[in-house]
């Protein structure tokens, strides 16, 4: 297992993963329930032997998940599923448990043909190979206040760009205007009561300079 993670992860990932391929040694095994094809583990550490974990495995599809979400937070599986990788027999990671973004070919990866996928699935999909994306920009782009003002700025108008796309496609359908037609209503005047008997003159918004405030040490309005 653990020479397969350092030809699939990249050295700075690997030493993370590593860790927790160690960390085996230090899980207690407290029992092991069937349900259907779905297994379920429960496994505690020897500095906390009360504080339990459920880890579920899927003996058909291979998936593995555990309660404590490291792989979720941080996209790494922690010691408590290797250690079913160990109990299962397994000698590689599953494919779902691999991030494409720790991997030594990310790079390749972007240049990937899209892969057609509908519904729920393919929305999943599209979303975890653009989160991988931005995290590389947000890396990058963290280091120098140049480099961020650069990220900053082509995120905004790529954001910019996508909510007009969404606009027209949306606003199409229910038969609304194009955004770029859409301006910023006028400001009125709406800060008090008019005075009652002086309705104000046509354009002058009710302004009256007679009345306006004045510096007390120069004089100007």
């Amino acid at each position: 297992m653990e020479l397969f993670a350092s030809k699939v992860y990249t050295w700075a990932v690997f030493k993370e993963v590593k860790k927790q391929i160690k960390g085996v040694a230090t899980l207690l095994f407290w029992g092991r329930d069937s349900i259907s094809t779905t297994c379920v583990y429960r496994f505690s550490r020897m500095e906390k032997p009360d504080k339990t974990h459920k880890v579920l495995y899927d003996s058909n599809e291979e998936k593995i998940k555990c309660e404590c979400s490291m792989w979720n937070n941080e996209g790494i599986p922690c010691s408590r599923i290797f250690c079913i990788m160990k109990y299962e027999g397994l000698e590689r990671i599953p494919h779902d448990l691999v991030l494409s973004r720790w991997c030594k070919d990310a790079k390749d990866c972007i240049s990937k043909p899209l892969e057609v996928a509908k519904g729920h699935h393919g929305r999943l999909l599209r979303h975890g190979a653009l989160c991988g994306a931005t995290s590389l920009v947000a890396k990058l782009g963290s280091e120098d206040a140049a480099d961020f003002v650069i990220a900053r700025d082509g995120l905004a108008n790529l954001a910019k760009a996508l909510q007009r796309r969404v606009y027209d496609r949306v606003g199409s359908q229910l038969g609304l205007l194009s955004q770029d037609g859409i301006k910023d209503p006028e400001v009125s005047k709406t800060k008090g009561a008019p005075k009652k008997g002086k309705e104000p003159e046509p354009g002058s918004q009710g302004e009256d300079r007679s009345k306006r405030r004045c510096c007390t040490d120069c004089g100007a309005p």
